[in-house]
């Protein structure tokens, strides 16, 4: 059996992964569900379509 050991590298790569993720989306993840004023919601396709054309649009006028 093969066991793989993600040590403190693996762990810091995956909280700097959900940093970026919580930022992206507006989350801050420093203040408890029960404080927060903003509840997250479901992303659906047109959010992300509504994105890509946002980032095309931001390549055009550079």
């Amino acid at each position: 059996m093969n066991e793989t050991k993600g040590g403190p590298y693996g762990d810091q790569t995956g909280a700097k992964f959900w940093q970026v993720i919580c930022r992206e989306h507006g989350y801050d993840p420093t203040v408890r569900d029960d404080e927060r004023k903003v509840k997250m919601r479901k992303v659906t396709k047109s959010d992300i379509e509504m994105e890509k054309k946002i980032k095309q649009d931001k390549k055009r006028r550079s």
